[in-house]
């Protein structure tokens, strides 16, 4: 929206608000039924993100479910847990195949919905799965529903974090939103050159996984 009109610091001053609920959708589908969802909806004051991003027709017709607080868990590999919140989940999806074909890296996404409640137990047993686990949100790094998820998690957990792939907390210039978005390495490209160069990848041909983590 331009230097003067950031709509990116809304995760970190909703989640300092305590029993405020969040929900990132992922889809116009999640979106649109999560506004018919809350209009009865008496658990807590809740709050819905709205998505800067297009939406597919066919996503309106035939709504989810957005009543579970899990997490959605795409794949099973154990390489590499993708951890995506709201509409990352697009990025992260493309991100897998990308991964899995060009760098032989399997791996799982897991996709967040409910920010704020969570299943953790979840949430946790899906990372815990996993040798390490990189964040896409597009908030700004230092004020993201990311930090907030990973403040939660027990140290060792916790410390299989690599990256999160967020905004820099600086005035973003105005632009379209896929320009913006690789300009700061939100995009597949950007993150597959990191997993690449990690160390922890590096040359790596095969993976422990039993059983396919294709998508």
């Amino acid at each position: 929206d331009g230097e003067t009109h950031q709509g990116l610091y809304d995760m970190g001053v909703l989640l300092s608000v305590p029993n405020v609920h969040v929900y990132a959708p992922a889809t116009g589908g999640e979106l649109k039924a999560m506004l018919q969802h809350m209009q009865n909806y008496d658990e807590a004051t809740i709050a819905v993100r709205f998505p800067k991003a297009a939406a597919e027709r066919s996503s309106l017709d035939k709504l989810p479910d957005v009543s579970s607080k899990k997490p959605e868990i795409l794949g099973r590999g154990r390489d590499l847990a993708i951890v995506a919140v709201g509409v990352a989940r697009e990025i992260a999806v493309e991100l897998e195949k990308e991964i899995r074909n060009r760098l032989g890296i399997l791996s799982t996404v897991v996709g967040v919905r409910w920010v704020r409640p969570m299943d953790e137990k979840a949430f946790q047993d899906a990372l815990a799965e996993c040798d390490a686990f990189i964040c896409i949100e597009d908030s700004y790094i230092n004020s993201s529903a990311s930090l907030y998820l990973r403040g939660r998690l027990p140290a060792e957990l916790s410390a299989r974090h690599l990256k999160t792939f967020a905004f820099a907390c600086e005035s973003i210039p105005h632009g379209t939103r896929p320009e913006i978005m690789a300009e700061y390495g939100l995009c597949v490209e950007a993150i597959t050159e990191y997993l690449e160069e990690h160390p922890q990848f590096r040359g790596k041909l095969h993976s422990s996984l039993a059983g396919s983590s294709e998508i």
